[in-house]
């Protein structure tokens, strides 16, 4: 059981605002983690939008669940946990920590509020304490309230859209995306577009003979790369994540080009990185 971030958004009638947010991505590599913090942020603001004023709801996404609690002030609570997480238990927490913000952040602030103007600083360490869903079994009256509450579930992201919406267009327009996470979205196939594949795979799109690993850090030149023992590194890759990734097709056989077994990639390490 997993929890993955915990955020707090002002919904507004325009406009979701990100007041505060805390995010555990130690389960995912170096190069996944800001990719992978800009899809939780966008998502989370997404359910925020899409969501009723006094509702409670939790979005499937594959193996993900996002758990929303809009408050009828406006404020509201997203929590993001994998499928295996006890969805009472996160409820339970987005009412406790929407209580506590509202009791210290002056409702004025939240509709401009940032992340770095708003003090709010206990998100953190509910985050690490519930890990452990027991940390919430004392709340017994806040469970209490939850059993006699209505949660819509959703089962993907797209029955949050409107008629018509598409969700690649929302992603393209999205301020919580940088250019290599929408050029990651765009390129993929829906089946890659899971927050744990948001990295390099060593899985072979094509047969499994001729891939190999690359090196820890790359060659000097593409060339080099790929001749090594004349085998050419076969790679499924995901996203360029915090690195530059080049992909070539090599020409194999009668002059074809091949999908999998094919791919000569190249990683541009970030400057200080060891």
């Amino acid at each position: 059981m997993k929890l993955y971030s915990l955020s707090v958004h002002y919904k507004g009638a325009s406009k979701v605002n990100l007041l505060k947010a805390a995010y555990d991505l130690s389960s995912f590599s170096f190069f996944q983690r800001s990719s992978v913090q800009e899809f939780m942020t966008f998502t989370s603001s997404l359910i925020v939008e899409r969501s009723q004023k006094g509702s409670r709801a939790s979005v499937k996404e594959q193996e993900y669940l996002c758990h929303v609690y809009v408050r009828n002030d406006s404020l509201s609570g997203v929590v993001i946990a994998d499928s295996e997480y006890p969805s009472r238990v996160c409820f339970t927490l987005l009412d406790k920590v929407l209580d506590e913000f509202s009791k210290q952040v002056d409702s004025i602030d939240w509709p401009s509020g940032s992340s770095e103007t708003i003090k709010y600083t206990a998100l953190d360490s509910y985050l690490a304490k519930y890990q452990n869903p027991r940390e919430a079994d004392a709340m017994t009256k806040v469970q209490a309230e939850l059993d006699e509450t209505k949660i819509i579930l959703h089962n993907t992201m797209e029955s949050l859209l409107e008629r018509g919406e598409k969700l690649d267009d929302l992603v393209s327009k999205s301020e919580h995306l940088g250019t290599q996470s929408k050029a990651f979205y765009k390129t993929s196939s829906p089946q890659d577009l899971t927050w744990r594949s948001l990295g390099l795979s060593g899985i072979s799109n094509g047969s499994t003979e001729h891939t190999k690993w690359l090196p820890t850090k790359p060659t000097s030149s593409k060339d080099e790369m790929a001749r090594g023992s004349g085998i050419i590194p076969g790679f499924l890759v995901n996203t360029p994540v915090a690195a530059t990734v080049f992909i070539q097709r090599a020409r194999v056989g009668n002059d074809k080009l091949r999908w999998g077994t094919t791919l000569v990639i190249l990683v541009e390490f970030p400057k200080g990185f060891s």
